[in-house]
């Protein structure tokens, strides 16, 4: 006998949770799995396909790529080097994700290049010979 799907569906309230924690910065894959529900689930109800006349935050404007200064494009630099994701990036800094790649692969700002580390010293160890 096949298996019929289950539907799960949300409640006013708990659509209104999800916008709200995916503007506060939580991810929709996080929440999908705690909801029981698919990615695109969440994402319906983010872009408004789904639940359209709840209320959602308005979103800041992006700043246009050219408007980073060089030091944003450092503080970027340094956090792609730590490993930072690209989504947190380009949120935290206004700007799209592409613009982030972009930098990461040096199609834009090639020129601005993080100051080099100075290598730690390292001591030889002597061998003492009896």
């Amino acid at each position: 006998m096949a298996k019929k799907a289950v539907r799960i569906r949300l409640t006013e309230a708990q659509a209104q949770a999800v916008i709200e924690r995916v503007a506060g910065g939580e991810r929709s894959k996080d929440l999908a799995v705690e909801y029981g529900v698919s990615t695109s689930t969440i994402s319906r109800i983010i872009n408004g396909q789904t639940w359209g006349d709840l209320t959602r935050p308005q979103r800041k404007p992006l700043k246009r790529a050219t408007k980073l200064t060089v030091d944003d494009v450092l503080a970027i630099k340094e956090r792609l080097q730590r490993g930072d994701r690209l989504v947190d990036i380009a949120r935290d800094h206004e700007v799209t994700g592409p613009a982030i790649s972009a930098i990461r692969d040096r199609r834009t700002w090639a020129e601005v290049t993080l100051p080099e580390r100075p290598v730690p010293h390292q001591t030889r160890r002597r061998v003492w010979e009896n």
